[in-house]
């Protein structure tokens, strides 16, 4: 197997692409810093000596590579006889990381392929100063990222205070993986319109109010194996099960990790006496509150590229994002949060006709929250499901609509009214 079949195979397969290129010549892996690109990684040069000086003194050399992604320079050779010397970036225009690499010529198609390999291998994200332990393959928002070595050193009970759609699932999911491994090592519990016996009767074992009606043999959740419990939405607890878990954290014989997520103001709540004041009063030293979008402005650009680069690679497509696109991204409000910015740049890049994302693929607007989300409303639940599948069954089937309601199971003439009633046609 030569080193391009390698390099394809192993984007399905654990660990970075650009070790697959190890066997079969050489690369540098440099990163920018204050505007100059250092050394981060070496592979194949016998010794620790920089190999090229070309970036410091034929810069403009880089012209073609910042703006194609990849590019063979002119009047560069390589170090090795009979090897081909290519340049990528992770990015067009401003790239955070620059790749050059010595391999065995006349393969068509390598530099493209030779992008690809550094994109996946940059694009799970960089560990932040101090991240000690925290997966990089998590699909957090950079500002989330940031935040996760913070969280891992509180002992907990933690309170996760987020307006809906700001990402504060996939951080309690990367938090617990981070912390007890495995991908989900928690139970999750959700009291939504759930009755006060119930409650008791899911968390505690209290014989009545069984689900649904009649009794079932269930195991409590303060009795599973899991190590912790995470309670979503908080302020959904009734009053005697808010008691119940005061009195555990007061006995300081609980040794479980418990975890309050919530989008409502628990403080205000505790004052007007809507939520235990004591309860509130335990779980306030643990408080984090999760920024949404419009509060980061400073570094949604950033949110941008990162989330450009996870696409390129989940869906092997080279798109960019115009600048015109990224000015309407970072002025717009972000109603829906985070999740509408994933979804909107998701969908847009799965269904871009060309080369780039452009200002009128991203559809501002579609991918919108409503006031009243409810993670539990299923009509909602349902229509972002099927819009999601429809961009995925565009994708693969390159807007044949034949081949597409073939593949989801309906009829054309479903297909599209589906199309038309999520804008998508």
């Amino acid at each position: 197997m030569n080193w391009f079949e390698d390099l394809l195979a192993a984007y399905d397969r654990p660990g970075r692409p650009l070790a697959a290129l190890e066997q079969h010549g050489a690369w540098m892996l440099l990163r920018r810093e204050s505007g100059v690109f250092r050394l981060v990684e070496k592979v194949g040069y016998s010794d620790s000596s920089f190999a090229y000086n070309f970036l410091e003194s034929r810069p403009a050399l880089l012209a073609r590579t910042f703006a194609e992604g990849f590019d063979q320079p002119d009047g560069v050779a390589p170090s090795v006889p009979g090897r081909e010397l290519w340049l990528a970036v992770d990015r067009t225009g401003t790239p955070d990381h620059l790749l050059i690499a010595e391999l065995p010529a006349g393969v068509a198609g390598a530099g493209a392929v030779l992008r690809q390999a550094l994109v996946a291998s940059t694009a799970s994200g960089r560990r932040s100063p101090g991240a000690a332990g925290v997966a990089d393959d998590v699909d957090l928002p950079v500002w989330l990222r940031d935040m996760l070595p913070e969280m891992l050193e509180r002992p907990g009970p933690l309170l996760i205070l987020a307006e809906p759609g700001s990402g504060k699932e996939e951080l309690v999911l990367a938090f617990l993986r981070s912390r007890f491994g495995g991908s989900r090592p928690a139970v999750f519990f959700h009291p939504g319109r759930l009755s006060e016996a119930v409650q008791l009767r899911e968390l505690f074992g209290d014989p009545a109010g069984a689900r649904l009606g009649g009794e079932t043999q269930t195991t409590p959740i303060v009795e599973r194996d899991e190590p912790a419990v995470v309670i979503q939405e908080a302020g959904d607890l009734a009053a005697h099960a808010q008691l119940r878990i005061l009195a555990r954290f007061s006995s300081g014989e609980d040794d479980l990790l418990w975890i309050f997520e919530s989008s409502r103001d628990l403080e205000r709540m505790a004052a007007a006496e809507k939520f235990l004041k004591g309860l509130y009063q335990m779980l306030e030293p643990g408080r984090l509150v999760l920024p949404p979008v419009r509060a980061r402005r400073d570094r949604l650009e950033e949110e941008v590229g990162r989330l450009m680069r996870l696409f390129q690679v989940r869906y092997r497509r080279d798109l960019d994002l115009t600048d015109e696109a990224l000015s309407a991204i970072l002025a717009h409000e972000w109603r829906g949060n985070w999740r509408e910015l994933k979804n909107t740049l998701e969908s847009a890049f799965l269904m871009a006709p060309g080369a780039s994302v452009h200002r009128e693929d991203l559809r501002l607007g579609l991918w919108a929250a409503p006031e009243d989300w409810d993670d539990l409303n299923l009509r909602r639940r349902q229509e972002e499901m099927e819009k999601t599948l429809l961009l995925r069954a565009y994708s693969l089937h390159g807007g044949n609509q034949v081949h597409m309601a073939r593949a989801l199971g309906i009829s054309r003439g479903s297909l599209q009214y589906k199309l038309e009633k999520y804008g998508l046609n």
